[in-house]
């Protein structure tokens, strides 16, 4: 071996023998001291507890809240029985009194802006008696006195006004105007029996299922008023000479053309013994044998197929639409919307009506079944939002119950929202048949969109009532009319929006006039048809007008009546309003749903 491998073999030893050291030695080792403080114990106290041979010392207290006795140890104080400690006498001390304390207080009295005594004339405004609260918010478990209401109105309350006290929503089955009239006035309706319905056919079986409200006989409508009428004999006119050369004055000076060869204008007048006030009818009707342009139109059927339809009454109703369809003509348009908790359209828009567009919308009908909720408003919504074109009527054809179930359930938040929203770009009809149909929603809907409301008592006969009901509409003849009165205070004058003309449906408007005031009556009508603006003009003499009788007052009233309940479904329950409508149907014998 090498001197150099022998070096490496003893460095190699010596490093295991030292390894092997440390190794041995490392647990004895300490590296790191520990800081945490000692735990040795530098001294130990022992504690004995015993007797006190001397008594605890008490501070002396001879006031009347020191104790009885003293104590003779700590044990003894601590298992004593308490004692009772004597208070002060209030009646003992003597009473301070204050010099000049009345002074005192007014000097200091804050000033008061305002009065603390109750004002007589808002409490009898204020009704405190009955607590209003929302159906739909009432608890069942609460034992109060209160009257279940519709939800507030959003209505803004102007600057002074009170709070409208809200009534309960009218039932769905009530009606809004009745005519009680006198013997020989008014025929009565026909009643089911009358008008060979027995009550056993199929229809009116499916619905005995379903709850049935009260039919209301003797209810007549603003159109079925006016059917009621007797004939009127014909004003005669004396000396229209003057009345002729001013009704040619009003036409050099217009700018408008004339439909004066082609429209007729009928006045009725009628002045009460003993009143200062008259009323009269203005009927504007076709000409005879005259070839009238009818205008194009837009037409949306509307129909409810939710499960409170009755199947059978679904399939009559789809039968009456169909018919509907067939009066289209090839330039008028539409559109088919079958709803129930959502709609369904069969155009995205409106169709012209061609032979093969009406076929489809017809096919498209085929199969619908009953079923699922009645959302009133999400189906009507979408429709009267669309204007239809300019110069051309729309006509909205809502065939329901009127009873949803679903969504909006508020009638007249559904009336009140439906008739902003279309703004009278649309007319509304609607359409019901059976005894469970909501005709106050159906009616006031209608109404306040320039429409009617037509409703059978027998299911069976839908499909062919339904076709008599769209063919009024089928030929329009002027749309968006507006009148001017002259000296008449159109105040007074019902309906206040002036309906679609159609040759089928004549307009009739009622109002009032002043025959120390009003010697002649003047009317200017305006309206459109299609681009083109057309105007209506009518002079006729009031003198002596002794053509009509008591029932153009009281149709007065009826169509008054009408107004009156729209504004209350749309400001609600206002003193004024309610106070108006009692005063009609006190002197006019129209019952209402708001009659005391």
């Amino acid at each position: 071996m090498g001197s150099r491998q022998a070096i490496l073999f003893y460095c190699v030893i010596i490093s295991a023998l030292v390894y092997a050291a440390l190794f041995y030695a490392a647990p004895r080792i300490v590296l790191l001291r520990s800081v945490s403080p000692s735990d040795r114990v530098l001294r130990y106290f022992k504690v004995d507890l015993r007797e006190a041979e001397t008594r605890a010392v008490i501070r002396e207290d001879k006031g009347p809240n020191a104790l009885a006795t003293r104590p003779g140890s700590v044990r003894d104080l601590l298992h004593r029985e308490e004692e009772s400690i004597a208070l002060d006498d209030p009646a003992s001390r003597e009473m301070l009194s204050p010099r000049d304390l009345a002074d005192r207080l007014a000097l200091d009295s804050p000033e008061r802006r305002y009065d603390l005594a109750p004002s007589e004339a808002v409490l009898a405004r204020v009704d405190a008696r009955i607590l209003e609260i929302a159906e739909k918010d009432a608890r069942r478990d609460i034992d109060v006195t209160r009257r279940l209401v519709r939800p507030s109105s959003d209505r803004i309350v102007p600057e002074g006004a009170m709070p409208v006290l809200r009534g309960a929503l009218p039932a769905p089955e009530s009606v809004p105007l009745r005519y009680e009239p006198s013997p020989g006035v008014f025929p009565p309706s026909a009643t089911a029996e009358q008008s060979g319905e027995s009550g056993n056919n199929k229809g009116d079986k499916a619905e005995a299922e379903a709850e049935k409200p009260p039919f209301e006989e003797n209810v007549l409508h603003p159109a079925e008023a006016e059917a009621e009428l007797p004939p009127l004999p014909v004003e005669n006119v004396v000396d229209r000479a003057p009345v002729l050369r001013a009704v040619e004055k009003a036409k050099a000076e217009s700018t408008f053309d004339f439909m004066d060869d082609l429209v007729e204008m009928r006045l009725d007048a009628y002045v009460p013994p003993g009143e200062q006030l008259g009323y009269f009818r203005l009927r504007i009707l076709p000409k005879d044998a005259q070839d009238l342009e009818v205008l194009p139109k837009d037409v949306t059927f509307i129909i409810d197929a939710s499960r409170s339809i009755t199947q059978h009454k679904l399939n009559t109703t789809v039968k009456g639409i169909r018919g509907a369809i067939d009066m289209l003509r090839p330039e008028d348009r539409f559109n088919v919307v079958v709803f129930r908790d959502t709609p369904t359209m069969f155009a995205p828009n409106p169709l012209p009506a061609t032979p093969e567009n009406r076929e489809a919308g017809k096919r498209y009908l085929s199969g619908l079944r009953s079923e699922g909720e009645t959302d009133v408003y999400k189906a009507i919504l979408p429709v009267v939002q669309t204007a239809p074109r300019e110069g051309v009527p729309g006509v909205i054809l809502v065939v329901s119950d009127g009873r949803p179930t679903t969504g909006l359930r508020d009638g007249r938040m559904i009336i009140n929202g439906l008739t902003v929203d279309n703004n009278l770009r649309n007319s509304i009809f609607a359409f019901g048949g059976g005894r469970t149909v909501n005709r106050y929603l159906l009616d006031l809907l209608a109404y306040r969109n320039k429409g009617e409301t037509g409703i059978v008592s027998s299911i069976d006969d839908i499909d062919n009532r339904l076709p008599t009901f769209f063919a009024k509409l089928k030929n329009p003849l002027l749309v968006d009319l507006s009148a001017d009165f002259g000296r008449v205070d159109e105040s007074q004058l019902f309906p206040r929006e002036i309906p679609d003309f159609y040759k089928d449906r004549p307009v009739t408007l009622y109002g009032r006039f002043d025959p120390a005031q009003a010697k002649d009556f003047f009317v200017r009508i305006t309206g459109r048809a299609g681009h083109e603006k057309k105007e209506l003009v009518f002079r006729e003499s009031l003198k002596d007008a002794k053509t009509g009788d008591i029932n153009i007052a009281r149709s007065w009233a009826f169509q008054k009546s009408y107004y009156l309940i729209g504004e209350i479904s749309r400001l609600g329950e206002t003193p004024a309003l309610l106070k108006e409508l009692q005063a009609l149907s006190r002197k006019y014998n129209i019952r209402t749903t708001y009659t005391e």
